[in-house]
């Protein structure tokens, strides 16, 4: 009932008993083949989709920053415009000295989020291009302002000599002449200093102007003092103050054009950062 193993076929003499098509056996490696394709497709199409999803994703968040950033750089324009209106008060300080850093900074991250837009999309293309329009627009403006504000400040600080007694006695003399002679050294590196402009150009030539009037000046004033004639040293006094109201009244003058200006530039720029914000929004 049992095989003993002299029974047995050698093994190198078996096969197994299985009935195999090779038909069929090539219509299943296709198959396989097959479905391996589809499935990488679907792979693909997947990460294709996902791709897709993600980039648009990003750009309709790089949108809205634009527009967030857009209207965060409308409200430090108005805010700059405001002050921009009390350059001719040479007598009260400025009520927000800081917007001008605040508008800076809000004119290069309008630059900066507007680059991370596709050019090579119509809409975000259109919307980048306008927002780096604008951003470069901002910054011109802030070039005009900014040293227009620079200028007052050190104006403000030159129309403020030292104290010019008519009779001082002759121990405080030399002090009262030192005084004078800072002020008027300070007057002369200060005008050389100041920012130009075609809107300030005018009056900073009258500016150096009375600088190199004060070298004259304050010779006939130390003069009067030493010799202790207090007539001649109020005379001088009253062709200083005269002079420097000449300054004051040219300044408004200059100012009255700089507010003109920039009222009118920022207008526009106050319409483009709407366009912008409506368009990228």
């Amino acid at each position: 009932m049992w095989q003993t193993a002299a029974d047995l076929p050698e093994l190198d003499e078996w096969v197994p008993n299985v009935d195999i098509d090779p038909d069929r056996a090539d219509t299943r490696r296709r198959i396989l083949r097959l479905l391996a394709v589809l499935v990488l497709l679907g792979l693909a199409g997947g990460i294709g989709w996902y791709a897709t999803r993600w980039q648009e994703n990003r750009q309709t968040a790089a949108l809205a920053t634009v527009a967030a950033t857009a209207d965060g750089l409308a409200q430090a324009a108005a805010r700059l415009h405001e002050t921009v209106t009390e350059l001719a008060d040479l007598g009260s300080p400025l009520s927000d000295p800081a917007v001008t850093a605040q508008y800076d900074e809000a004119s290069r991250e309008l630059f900066e989020t507007a680059s991370r837009l596709d050019p090579n999309q119509p809409r975000t293309g259109s919307v980048r291009a306008l927002a780096l329009e604008t951003a470069q627009q901002a910054l011109e403006i802030e070039q005009v302002v900014g040293d227009a504000l620079t200028y007052r400040s050190a104006l403000v600080a030159l129309l403020q000599p030292p104290d010019l007694p008519a009779d001082a006695n002759s121990r405080d003399v030399p002090q009262v002449v030192a005084d004078v002679t800072d002020w008027v050294g300070r007057f002369r590196s200060t005008v050389d200093a100041m920012p130009g402009s075609p809107l300030l150009d005018t009056h900073r030539r009258l500016m150096a102007e009375t600088a190199t009037w004060l070298e004259s000046w304050q010779t006939g004033y130390a003069d009067a003092l030493r010799e202790g004639d207090a007539g001649s040293a109020r005379f001088h006094i009253d062709l200083l103050e005269r002079r420097l109201r000449a300054v004051e009244v040219a300044w408004s003058d200059t100012s009255q054009e700089l507010i003109e200006w920039a009222t009118e530039a920022f207008q526009v720029l106050s319409e483009r950062l709407t366009e912008l914000s409506t368009r990228a929004g």
